[in-house]
């Protein structure tokens, strides 16, 4: 599958000390940035309606199905996987989404990107084609040795570098008034055994409007603050 080279690796972060088994806090935050009052009130509405849960969290979120990601590609055995966002009506871009599998002891990388919808199809269209994890272990009819172990790595890896890198976690997007943004959450957590993160407590969302033609600019951020 896709394994490109230019993608930042993150960094391991120390395990904080909380239960195993706690559920992920989401504090009052309170707004500390605001490009438009309307659209940063319809943010707010967006943070009330549920907790921040991502994919491959690893608490007792009530909702771990929150970020509707559709597979994409994997390599032969799984530990890179592309994933693609709910397509943003009328725009010319789509959100995809990589998390590679580093070991057990290491963090995911996880990331969302900004690509071109046209140059996105180029790619999928190459031969052999994309082929997910199902494809590869439950519903390819053939030997397993016939599927290649990575498909289009090279051009997939050209298309990011042309495309923009909106955060390092899968981050869902969110309609505000008719205007598309990515929801970036920042924690207090840590990773686990299996590369996951525990989100302990949010201390804050950005919300990042996305446009074509334009880079993802911040709208509102809305964090802890601390009271002295």
């Amino acid at each position: 599958m896709m394994r490109p080279t230019v993608l930042t690796i993150a960094l391991l972060l120390p395990t904080p000390t909380f239960s195993a088994e706690a559920e992920m806090e989401t504090p009052p935050l309170t707004l500390t940035f605001s490009a438009d009052e309307r659209t940063c009130a319809a943010a707010e509405r967006v943070i009330a309606a549920g907790p921040a849960c991502r994919a491959f969290d690893e608490s007792a979120c009530p909702r771990p199905d929150a970020l509707k990601a559709r597979p994409l590609a994997s390599d032969q055995y799984g530990y890179t996987e592309v994933s693609l966002a709910p397509p943003v009506p009328s725009a010319s871009f789509t959100i995809v989404y990589l998390q590679t599998f580093r070991g057990n002891q290491q963090p995911r990388q996880m990331e969302t990107w900004k690509v071109d919808s046209i140059r996105l199809q180029e790619v999928l269209q190459i031969s052999p084609g994309v082929i997910t994890f199902e494809d590869r272990y439950q519903y390819y009819p053939g030997p397993k040795a016939d599927l290649p172990g990575d498909t289009n790595a090279k051009e997939f890896g050209a298309l990011l570098q042309e495309s923009e890198k909106i955060s390092n976690e899968w981050s869902p997007t969110a309609d505000l008034n008719g205007e598309p943004h990515a929801v970036v959450r920042d924690c207090y957590g840590g990773w686990f055994y299996g590369g996951y993160f525990r989100c302990a407590r949010v201390v804050r969302l950005t919300f990042m409007k996305l446009a074509d033609g334009a880079k993802a600019a911040r709208s509102c951020e809305f964090a802890v603050v601390e009271k002295n």
